[in-house]
Parts: structure tokens; C-alpha cells; sequence
């Protein structure tokens, strides 16, 4: 990665990350996306630190649900004898399925346009000035994304003060 951004001048050297906003609740049937997705911001923010001292800034872009074809896709519950165990709760996979099409269908400006938008105003920020994880949702979960991401940002400055590294926090904000 280091190679890819060598010869780039310092204002162009940027890591930017497209992490769905819809990892962080873990549903039955979501024991791979959902790790995966944290797994994800945990690099990103380890390039963040790593990284930043060769002038590549690192940051997420959280979107919302967006329709695409990886819905069609998706694997549908067809094992009875576990549907049948767990109840009311087999019940979570075909009610968040169509939920959250309703919700889709409710939210036309849930569009990857809107994402690549983000994306290009981020490329285009100087260095040292571009949010390290702006939200893009027009589906009502980006207002407790942005709640959970100040909650962890408040414990990221305290653990960071606690072990004298806060200047780590100004790496890009």
C-alpha cells in the first residue's frame, strides 16, 4: 500500500473506507458480515495511526443501507427443525429482510450517488481537515451511528490521555 502512495504529493495520499452502518446490530444469520464489517474498522483505524506518519490520512465513510443487487442474494432461513427451536425468533431474518426493503423503498435518497458525493468531497479536502467518519444515511440510522461514533471517539480520547499518546487524536480528526 505504502508503494501505491509514494510518489503521490501529501494532499492526495488518502485511505478511504465504505463501512455499511448496518453491521453494528448483530442478527442471527449475520455471524460472518457482521465481524467482518468491525473487522474492517479496526484496520482502518490502525492505518490511521500507522499510516499517518507517512502522510496517508485514513477514514470511513458509513453509509446506510443502500439498495443493491446483494440483497437479491441474500440466503433465506430453510431449516425448520432450527426455525422451530428458536421460535418467535426465526421469525428476525424475514422481518428485518422486509423491513428494511420497506425502509429502502421509504428513503429514495439512499442512493450511491449520494455515498460517491461524499467520497469525492473527501478526496478534495486539504490534508488535516476531513471528518474521520462521516455518516451518509437517509434512512434514520445515521443520527445513532453518529451518537455510537462520538461514544467511541470520547473513550478512544481517554485511553489514548490515559497512556500519554492523546496527540494521536489530531492524526486526522
Amino acid at each position: 500500500m505504502l508503494s501505491l502512495c509514494k510518489g503521490a504529493p501529501a494532499s492526495r495520499r488518502k485511505l478511504v473506507q465504505v463501512i455499511q452502518t448496518q453491521s453494528a446490530p448483530s442478527t442471527d444469520r449475520s455471524g460472518a458480515y457482521s465481524p467482518s464489517k468491525w473487522a474492517l474498522e479496526a484496520i482502518v483505524e490502525c492505518c490511521r495511526t500507522e499510516l499517518s506518519g507517512f502522510g496517508i490520512e485514513s477514514g470511513i465513510i458509513e453509509p446506510g443501507a443502500i439498495p443493491t443487487p446483494f440483497f437479491d442474494g441474500m440466503v433465506t432461513p430453510n431449516d425448520p427443525e432450527r426455525e422451530a427451536g428458536n421460535r418467535d425468533f426465526a421469525l428476525v431474518p424475514t422481518l428485518s429482510a422486509v423491513g428494511l426493503g420497506q425502509r429502502l423503498q421509504a428513503a429514495p435518497d439512499q442512493r450511491l450517488e449520494r455515498i460517491a458525493a461524499v467520497l469525492v468531497a473527501l478526496l478534495d479536502m486539504p490534508f488535516g481537515q476531513k471528518p474521520f467518519r462521516p455518516v451518509v444515511d437517509h434512512t434514520g440510522v445515521g443520527p445513532r451511528t453518529e451518537s455510537n461514533n462520538g461514544i467511541l471517539h470520547d473513550a478512544t480520547r481517554k485511553v489514548l490521555t490515559n497512556f500519554g499518546i492523546a496527540q494521536m487524536l489530531h492524526l486526522n480528526v
